[in-house]
């Protein structure tokens, strides 16, 4: 049950380290924020047909290039993470004087990923770390930038006029009875403080 509980611990400490060095985290959000651009330029409210046809083929390089880079660290990982159980469970079962000689491809998934992987004590063990250690805790200076999921938002939302008005059908679908009773309004007015949305709404 120990050595169970410490190769969890191992394995917990090995992903760890190798999601903060390869920066995963950091590729994720630059996919995130290079993907909501070229959906931005993609219905840009100015820019003609041609502008945009120009600028999203120069953006999708970029797109699936930062896509490729986040798949192959996730692949990456995956492979550490599978490698560093397998030679784990190789240790564990050396300590326990399970012998090796015995070993084939045939019994390869059995001996190097054992039941107990899914039991308990491996599953607390791997966990311990993650509770312990705040791997994923940003700093003060992280949590007041404008993070890639609040640009994705801004500009898929606000940024692109096709979503906008997709967006606006839907609405009027959803409120279509209130709106066949409304009356014909000649003058529309919008004002408001900083960023309570007035430009979203006249657009």
């Amino acid at each position: 049950m120990i050595l169970e509980l410490l190769s969890g611990v191992f394995v917990s400490l090995v992903a760890i380290i190798i999601v903060s060095k390869i920066s995963i985290l950091d590729t994720a959000n630059k996919w995130i924020i290079v993907t909501s651009k070229f959906v931005y330029y993609s219905g840009h409210p100015i820019l003609n047909d041609d502008d945009i046809y120009a600028e999203i083929t120069k953006r999708f390089k970029t797109v699936f290039l930062s896509l490729s880079i986040l798949i192959i660290k996730i692949v990456a990982i995956f492979l550490i993470i599978l490698i560093t159980i397998g030679l784990t469970a190789a240790i564990v079962a050396l300590i326990q004087n399970e012998s090796l000689a015995n070993f084939n491809s045939d019994n390869f998934l059995a001996f190097y990923f054992p039941p107990y992987l899914v039991e308990f004590p491996f599953i607390i063990g791997s966990l311990l770390p993650l509770v312990f250690i705040p791997v994923f805790k940003r700093s003060k200076s992280e949590k007041e930038t404008y993070s890639a999921i609040d640009k994705f938002l801004h500009y898929t939302f606000i940024g692109n006029k096709n979503i906008a008005k997709l967006l606006f059908k839907v609405e009027l679908l959803l409120s279509r009875k209130k709106v066949k009773n409304l009356e014909p309004i000649t003058s529309v007015y919008i004002s408001g403080m900083a960023r309570a949305g007035t430009t979203v709404l006249m657009q």
